[in-house]
């Protein structure tokens, strides 16, 4: 009897029009690769989906160097590095310590209100990079 009243209550809720929210599961994966042969130290942009306010950055390996963010707000014209506050006083360029990669990071703050992004290197890389986004 109990499976019959959940599938009512599932069918009153679907024809109610109620949905299921974007990125209730799992993540949107996007690649970002950065390639050597046309720019060293910057990705392509990569379109922010609707509804993703929260990504990680996973960093694959490379030669040492910073790695950190450019967003636009302006559907991907003009971009500007991405910076928080974690501490509340001083705004951080928001991305690892220096390193060799190979690790995911955290993008703190919320990402909702762009529409594209970048991933910027500090350094040249001398090779093909993908980087990986996961956004929900």
């Amino acid at each position: 009897m109990r499976k019959y009243a959940l599938l009512f209550l599932a069918f009153l809720l679907m024809t109610a029009g109620v949905v299921v929210p974007a990125f209730a599961g799992n993540p949107y994966v996007a690649t970002a690769t950065l390639a050597f042969a046309t720019d060293n130290v910057t990705t392509p942009a990569v379109a922010i989906p609707k509804g993703a306010t929260k990504l990680a950055v996973y960093v694959p390996t490379i030669e040492a160097s910073t790695v950190f963010l450019q967003v636009s707000g302006d559907g991907g014209t003009t971009y500007a590095d991405y910076r928080s506050t974690p501490n509340g006083t001083n705004m951080i360029l928001t991305g690892p310590a220096s390193g060799t990669g190979a690790l995911t990071f955290d993008v703190p703050g919320g990402i909702g209100a762009f529409t594209h992004l970048k991933v910027k290197c500090g350094t040249g890389q001398t090779a093909n990079r993908a980087f990986k986004l996961f956004m929900w």
